[in-house]
């Protein structure tokens, strides 16, 4: 348990990074992906606004969601949960706030959903040292071998619930089409299977 933790831990901080630093190099190609226009001046200039800081923003949301995943097997789906209404009571608060109060529009309704998954992103972290079966484990495998590192992966059922996450994304799709929050739910459902379906692959 202590390397699977460990291993996933690792995997989210690298490709949540990594993904961000894919989001600011390629923005204006995502953007026209999604259908902003820069000919649209005012509505392109929020998409820009606010993919800039969700996409600042990816980690927190990753790590946080990836690790909540470990607190509920550890046995506490109460505070899992807790984690995750905590970050979302947190971005209704802050919404009207900062939009009308602090009069920063679409930049402001960004700023308080990261806000939002930041504070999920602490609460699963403060989990960490507190868990009760798993300690995270600096090491991604006994032998630092690719073979054992898949091996591992094999063991803990990753082609499993990769399969699950590539059938899972026309559920996304709709998601995303159902959400105020559409490029961020589109770009991160994408992204995760995306991750999955290569994970399939590599260790099926």
């Amino acid at each position: 348990a202590d390397k699977s933790v460990g291993n996933g831990f690792l995997l989210l901080v690298i490709f949540s990074i990594l993904l961000c630093l894919m989001g600011f190099i390629f923005k204006s190609q995502i953007l026209k992906l999604f259908g902003a226009k820069p000919e649209e001046k005012v509505c392109y200039d929020f998409a820009v606004q606010y993919f800039t800081v969700i996409c600042a923003g990816l980690p927190f949301y990753m790590i946080g969601q990836g690790m909540n995943a470990s607190i509920r097997a550890d046995g506490s789906p109460k505070y899992a949960m807790v984690c995750t209404l905590a970050g979302a009571m947190a971005n209704l608060i802050l919404d009207p706030l900062f939009i009308f109060t602090f009069n920063m529009g679409v930049k402001g309704a960004a700023i308080a959903t990261v806000i939002g998954q930041a504070l999920t992103f602490v609460m699963s972290m403060t989990y960490l040292f507190r868990a009760k079966n798993f300690k995270i484990n600096k090491k991604i495998s006994s032998s630092g071998s690719f073979n054992s590192f898949k091996n591992h992966f094999n063991q803990y059922g990753i082609p499993h619930r990769s399969a699950f996450n590539c059938g899972n994304f026309p559920s996304s799709i709709i998601l995303a089409v159902t959400s105020h929050n559409i490029v961020t739910m589109l770009w991160t459902s994408l992204i995760s299977d995306v991750i999955s379906f290569i994970f399939a692959v590599i260790f099926i």
